[in-house]
């Protein structure tokens, strides 16, 4: 049985026993393709695909320009199968991705470990094996979900940042375990890879800035809060919080150990991040 590979996170590739798949030919397909894949092996209504990808069409003219997308998509992958579709099911009123034993998709991988998070409490603490499977979740968000690509219905633009806000989860579970262990390279380590994906993040900044305190670094504290500071000015237009003033003057004057202040304090998803 061949093996399929799709990957969403970064932008969208497809491989094919190891050797990658040409691209869809247009942008519908591609959307289409990646609407079904994001489904998660349920199928969807030829109706809500029309109204999510041709809804600036009369009902008649979306119906044949889904069986256009269709065969464009069974096109790319899965070519010269005259004998049936072994990865679309479709039928009359509903379309689906079916999934093989051999078929990888990295944003189901990444959205099983996520999601399965969500419910544990932040401030449990994670058994080896659990951080070796966070660990692999986050390593596969090689990107932003369909990164590059023209997303073209506002659902799919929600999921990318939902997606996105569920690996910050992640790295901050991440950041927050590696200050328990006074792991402080790894918590750093984490704690940037939160701000290339949301520098405004202000608590995050002050967990770098002790992480560079428990290294020994009080210059690299302290470059982190001016970085903190000019770009809360250039994107916001706003200060610091007096918090992460506190901080730094805490640092300076040598008063600061991370051993005796060790919480992490994440604000809710979806807030401001400070």
């Amino acid at each position: 049985m061949e093996a399929l590979s799709i990957q969403m996170l970064g932008g969208l590739q497809l491989h094919r026993n190891g050797t990658e798949i040409p691209p869809f030919p247009t942008r519908k397909a591609a959307a289409l393709f990646s609407c079904l894949i994001l489904q998660r092996g349920d199928s969807v209504h030829r109706n809500a695909l029309c109204a999510r990808l041709w809804g600036d069409q009369p009902d008649r003219s979306a119906r044949k320009s889904l069986r256009n997308a269709l065969w464009r998509v069974r096109q790319v992958i899965e070519p010269n199968r005259p004998g049936g579709d072994r990865y679309l099911r479709i039928d009359a009123d509903r379309v689906g991705f079916r999934s093989t034993e051999r078929t990888v998709v990295d944003v189901w991988e990444f959205l099983d470990v996520a999601e399965r998070f969500e419910a544990v409490p932040l401030h449990r603490a994670l058994s080896d094996t659990e951080v070796a499977v966070i660990e692999r979740a986050t390593a596969l968000y090689r990107g932003r979900l369909l990164a590059g690509e023209s997303i073209i219905d506002d659902a799919t633009v929600i999921e990318a940042e939902r997606v996105e806000l569920l690996q910050i989860a992640l790295l901050e579970r991440l950041v927050l375990h590696h200050r328990r262990l006074e792991n402080w390279r790894a918590a750093a380590s984490n704690g940037h890879q939160i701000l290339r994906l949301d520098k405004c993040r202000e608590h995050v900044h002050r967990e770098v800035m002790a992480c560079y305190v428990g290294m020994g670094d009080r210059p690299g504290a302290i470059r982190q809060f001016n970085t903190c500071a000019d770009v809360l000015d250039r994107e916001l237009g706003i200060e610091p919080m007096r918090e992460t003033f506190d901080l730094i003057e805490r640092i300076r004057t040598g008063e600061f150990s991370p051993r005796s202040d060790s919480q992490l304090r994440v604000p809710a998803i979806g807030s401001a991040g400070r």
